[in-house]
């Protein structure tokens, strides 16, 4: 038996909205341990500079080429989780018990002008 459009977009709805939290709450961590390297890599490079001490500006070094490989893996994120939003926004809006009509419903295009009568 054949799902009712309803159906679907319930389903998929749910399922937008479940990928979409999932990936916030991730972008959110994410975003907590690039913070934490940045200021490890601070001290680390401020302690290493003040004491002279080569380990800790390796260190500071490394942990910036994490830092930078942590904002590449956040703006991939950024980008997932901006999808999945998007996906949620057009099938909840597509749904026919949608209270979104008319022209803020993204899944619709407005209509072609006419040409003036004359």
């Amino acid at each position: 038996m054949a799902d009712t459009p309803a159906t679907l977009y319930h389903r998929r709805v749910a399922s937008f909205a479940a990928l979409r939290d999932a990936t916030a709450q991730r972008w959110g961590q994410v975003a907590n341990l690039r913070l934490g390297v940045a200021i490890g890599t601070l001290v680390a490079a401020g302690a290493g500079w003040w004491y002279g001490l080569p380990a800790l500006q390796w260190l500071a070094a490394l942990l910036a080429a994490a830092f930078l490989a942590l904002v590449a893996f956040h703006n991939r994120l950024r980008a997932h989780r901006d999808r999945f939003a998007a996906l949620h926004e057009v099938n909840r809006a597509g749904s026919p018990a949608s209270p979104v009509t008319g022209p803020r419903c993204p899944c619709t295009t407005p209509p072609a002008p006419q040409a003036p009568r004359r």
